[in-house]
């Protein structure tokens, strides 16, 4: 299960890291773009979106399964 959780942060990660660096460049210009393109700044921002993404998958993955326990517990009850 936690493969499947760190497969879908790195897809989510390789579709967000591009759009916010061109946000960057779009809103700061091209010298912040570069500096922003360096091993320095790249990995440890990539990582971060990572991370951020990892977190936000695996929360919706827990409540969707307190959800739908919710909903097994609501229908045992009818």
């Amino acid at each position: 299960m936690k493969i499947t959780f760190v497969i879908l942060s790195l897809i989510f990660m390789l579709i967000d890291e591009p759009i916010a660096l061109l946000t960057l460049e779009r809103i700061y210009g091209y010298k912040v773009y570069s500096l922003a393109l360096s091993l320095w700044f790249l990995i440890p921002y990539s990582l971060l979106i990572f991370f951020i993404e990892y977190m936000i998958v695996s929360s919706l993955s827990l409540i969707l399964a307190k959800f739908l326990h919710f909903l097994k517990h609501l229908r045992a009850f009818h």
